[in-house]
């Protein structure tokens, strides 16, 4: 049994914390506490907050055992803010925080199996590096579909409720379930750090191929109503999977409605799944702007084990978000590399039937800057 105890705690502050099961230390660390949340009150958001945060996805312990990429992040943020001693506020992990194997955690006959799905978030959680960084940074997490269940998992998943269970029992995430869903189910959830929203959804446990549909009706009315109440200057909606990705445009097409028929401006995506790190902007899915996604993924799972550092400063008179992507330089060099100089949008689109990927391209786009102005997300 263990017993916490705080007082109330101030925003903008770095704490530091212990924990002790029946008097006995068993672990500590630190964390910085958010801004004061965006209210109706336009007094209190005129000044705007100034963060920093990492977004990645994809860890496979099986693939990777000696994850110093946690390390390396630390150190990132600190060049990125002339800091010696600099965490990011949080991170945001989207998705495939481990992976189950076919026939082994999970089964045809029997789905998920409980014990296997604990065992397997277990080894992450005591892998050092990802321990240690932890201990001093919030994580928010959503699943895909390998902490889910099997691969490219539906609502039919066998065995998702023992997925929700650890999940829930193990990710700190605010609110475990939407207020409004009466059947407890998903974990799909929404928050604000200072005047940023945050809304992170669960795409695989109303997910339906025959519909094309990632999201379910429940979850998108409450996706409705979060945009339409939203008093965030960005709105980041976060997903497991591209927004954009062939064959599920269903759920980019009722957000963009929403958007559109709301004129809600600052609406963008942060993603995961796809194995590298990837900016990409299309006018496409109904929206009165061009869809912005930010992606990185494989930071646990593939060589280059690549993550985005997003810095959010809303106080310049164009609220602004900047993401630093950084991958490793080579299979076995524990070296990861940004170019400031190197804008994301300015490099050579992959579109549909324009000949692979090089060798290069894919190198920059693991490395690349870009910075998303408010102006951009503006219903004109």
């Amino acid at each position: 049994v263990t017993t916490v105890n705080h007082g109330i705690l101030e925003p903008l502050t770095r704490y530091k914390y212990e924990m002790r099961v029946h008097g006995s230390w068993v672990g500590g660390g630190s964390f910085r506490t958010a801004p004061p949340p965006a209210t109706n009150d336009d007094d209190s958001t005129t000044t705007g907050t100034q963060f920093d945060y990492v977004l990645a996805s994809c860890m496979n312990h099986r693939q990777d055992k000696n994850q110093v990429v946690w390390d390396t992040i630390q150190e990132k943020v600190n060049n990125n803010n002339n800091n010696n001693n600099y965490y990011p506020d949080f991170t945001l992990l989207a998705g495939d925080t481990i992976y189950l194997q076919n026939g082994v955690d999970v089964t045809d006959r029997d789905g998920v199996l409980e014990d296997r799905v604990w065992f397997r978030h277990e080894e992450q959680r005591t892998e050092e590096h990802f321990a240690d960084y932890i201990r001093q940074t919030p994580i928010y997490a959503t699943w895909n579909d390998h902490d889910y269940g099997k691969n490219d998992a539906t609502k039919d998943q066998k065995g998702k409720e023992v997925s929700r269970k650890a999940w829930n029992s193990l990710w700190g995430n605010p609110s475990l379930y939407a207020a409004d869903d009466d059947d407890n189910t998903g974990v799909y959830y929404s928050f604000y750090w200072g005047d940023v929203h945050y809304m992170v959804t669960d795409d695989h446990w109303y997910r339906d191929p025959k519909t094309n549909n990632r999201l379910g009706a429940k979850q998108t009315e409450w996706l409705k109503n979060q945009l339409v109440q939203s008093k965030g200057v960005f709105k980041v909606i976060v997903i497991g999977s591209d927004i954009m990705q062939r064959n599920w445009s269903s759920d980019l097409r009722n957000i963009g409605r929403v958007v559109s028929d709301h004129s809600i401006d600052g609406v963008l995506f942060h993603a995961g799944d796809i194995h590298r790190n990837e900016y990409k902007t299309r006018e496409t899915g109904d929206f009165p702007y061009p869809v912005h996604q930010i992606t990185s993924s494989g930071i646990a799972k593939v060589w280059r084990r690549p993550f985005v550092h997003i810095r959010v400063d809303t106080k310049v008179n164009d609220p602004e978000m900047t993401a630093y992507f950084y991958g490793a330089i080579s299979h076995k060099q524990n070296v990861w590399t940004n170019d400031v100089n190197l804008k994301c949008s300015d490099l050579p689109k992959n579109n549909s039937g324009g000949g692979s990927v090089t060798l290069v391209q894919r190198n920059n786009e693991h490395i690349c800057t870009e910075t998303i102005r408010l102006s951009g997300l503006r219903v004109t």
